[in-house]
């Protein structure tokens, strides 16, 4: 499982993600961009969540 840092890229070949931490309340900003076995990069899709505890 990985843990999240602000702005600090995590990188793994794994078709799914799971988050250790516990992200306190607020608005948080995604970005994934999957790179595919010729080197393709895609563009990045961004969504925003917002946790509320």
């Amino acid at each position: 499982m990985a843990i999240l840092q602000p702005n600090q890229p995590v990188i793994t070949d794994e078709p799914v993600f799971k988050v250790e931490n516990r992200l306190k309340s607020g608005r948080y900003r995604f970005r994934l961009r999957v790179i595919d076995n010729t080197g393709n990069v895609s563009q990045a899709d961004e969504r925003i969540i917002e946790v509320k505890r």
